[in-house]
């Protein structure tokens, strides 16, 4: 009778089984990815222009650099190109200027030369400028001179002369002249300033 081994006998090596864990679990089968039921928000054109007329339209605006650089090029060729010339003189000191409009302020305005104050100054002073500015019917007309000047200037073209004349040329003539100038400045129109008799000696009263 042959003696019995006391040692345990080793047991058989089984091969690792290296499928995927969820293949195994499956029993080989490969698992199919389920669809996604959860909630999926899609973009909604009339939603969004709901609440942009609700909140505001808050989208981004495009500035066509073309158009802007357009825009510039025409301000610019305005302001170069021949325009509006404004003369201011006295009837006192020489002939009446060649011009296209005329505006004499003799009769019908205030003169500063009356006032001790201001007689020796000129319209160029800022007090005298605004004390002219002040008086009654100087802003309209100056406005309404300045637009007649640009009708002109964009039936006939350019460039077109105004005159204004008082007796020495000294006050209402260069006041009424810069606020003429402000005017067509204002429209982005070039304007060359003259103030031909400012310097002048004053007139007697």
């Amino acid at each position: 009778m042959a003696a019995t081994d006391p040692r345990p006998r080793p047991r058989p090596r089984v091969a690792a089984d290296r499928r995927p864990r969820d293949a195994a679990r499956t029993g080989g089968r490969a698992r199919t990815a389920r669809p996604d039921h959860r909630r999926q928000v899609r973009a909604d054109p009339s939603r969004a222009d709901r609440a942009c007329a609700h909140h505001g339209d808050r989208r981004p605006r495009l500035h066509h650099p073309l158009t802007n650089r357009t825009q510039e090029q025409t301000l610019t060729n305005n302001l170069h190109s021949p325009g509006i010339r404004i003369v201011s003189f006295g009837y006192g000191h020489g002939p009446t200027p060649e011009a296209d409009l005329t505006v004499d302020l003799r009769r019908r305005f205030r003169n500063p030369h009356h006032n001790p104050a201001m007689k020796h100054r000129t319209g160029l002073d800022a007090d005298v400028y605004a004390h002219v500015l002040a008086t009654p019917g100087i802003e309209s007309i100056a406005a309404a001179v300045a637009a007649g000047a640009l009708d002109l200037l964009a039936e006939i073209g350019g460039p077109i002369t105004v005159a204004t004349g008082c007796v020495g040329g000294r006050h209402r003539a260069v006041g009424v002249a810069r606020r003429v100038a402000d005017h067509i400045r204002a429209a982005h129109v070039a304007v060359d300033l003259d103030h031909r008799d400012v310097h002048r000696a004053v007139l007697p009263s």
